[in-house]
């Protein structure tokens, strides 16, 4: 039997939950249809018509925009199945602007081993860091045990503009001590050229410290391999590799100012604390403007604040 005590605060909890939904611009209801606390079922919508207000009640960054949430939960809160549906228009989120984003979340026995979840979503008219894009995609699905994912899919297709695509599809593992990321696909369309991943890149972040393996990119206009470990504890052991790389389009100027390819080796040792850094640069027939070489070459050592190079 209900304690006047807990009465008088399930009551003044609908009362602040009234206030809420009844406040400008906020719209929603919140529904147990049926069940006990055991297996119950639950429907909620909220619409927002102005997101400044909440910027200003958190006290965090630019929000701006409007949104609509709606979705549902039902079953026991160690065997739930979810669902929501959110669309939002005009959205700043700090300096990140969005015509439009439309998401679509469903979970399945959240909280046992048998626990999935499929998430898409799609965004139009991007800006943000300086940068636009005209839309993106992703999707997603994890299954884990309990309400922590370990098995992770993730395939991202950004649209730069009409010609250019980047494209990214991954899994990922995590652990209690770790995350493992293998990179399936990664395509760049960086000017006329297509860059793209040979094999599956192994990426895995241990606490402070990330080692990668198999990453290659390639195009016609060269080749970037990236092998070894370090992060900011530690030693360090990593390579960077480049071979043979055109870096005509990569530099200001008028078309043909600059020919040439550039291969380098760059090798990080040492520790966090006191890293040491050896590089190796060659261009091979380096041409700027009507002056033209055979070839450049050049070294450089980095270690204990020293710089040296020949």
């Amino acid at each position: 039997m209900e304690t006047p005590i807990e009465k008088e605060h399930r009551s003044r909890g609908r009362r602040a939950l009234r206030r809420v939904m009844k406040g400008p611009g906020v719209q929603g209801i919140v529904d147990q249809k049926s069940g006990s606390a055991a297996n119950g079922r639950l429907h909620y919508r909220a619409q927002i018509t102005d997101l400044r207000p909440l910027a200003r009640i958190s006290k965090s960054g630019p929000l701006a925009g409007s949104l609509t949430l709606d979705g549902s939960a039902s079953g026991r809160l160690d065997a739930m199945d979810a669902s929501a549906t959110l669309d939002a228009r005009h959205l700043l989120v700090n300096n990140t602007r969005l015509a439009a984003l439309r998401a679509q979340l469903n979970a399945r026995a959240i909280g046992t081993t048998r626990g999935a979840a499929d998430l898409s979503a799609e965004a139009l008219d991007i800006s943000m860091s300086g940068r636009s894009f005209t839309g993106a995609r992703v999707t997603a699905g994890w299954k884990g045990a309990g309400f922590t994912p370990s098995e992770t899919s993730i395939d991202l297709l950004v649209r730069q503009d009409d010609k250019h695509e980047h494209r990214v599809r991954a899994n990922v593992d995590m652990q209690p001590q770790e995350m493992r990321l293998a990179l399936r696909d990664l395509v760049l369309q960086l000017g006329e050229d297509t860059w793209r991943n040979k094999g599956i890149a192994q990426i895995r972040y241990r606490g402070e410290r990330v080692a990668v393996s198999n990453f290659e990119l390639r195009s016609d206009r060269g080749q970037l391999t990236v092998d070894g470990e370090g992060g900011t504890a530690g030693n360090q052991n990593l390579t960077l590799t480049v071979r043979e790389l055109d870096l005509a389009p990569f530099l200001s100027g008028q078309p043909g100012d600059f020919k040439g390819r550039v291969s380098a080796r760059a090798h990080l040792a040492g520790t966090a604390k006191v890293p040491q850094l050896d590089a190796e640069i060659s261009i091979e027939q380096p041409t700027v403007k009507n002056v033209r070489c055979q070839t450049a070459r050049a070294n450089l050592h980095l270690a204990r604040g020293r710089v040296e190079s020949d």
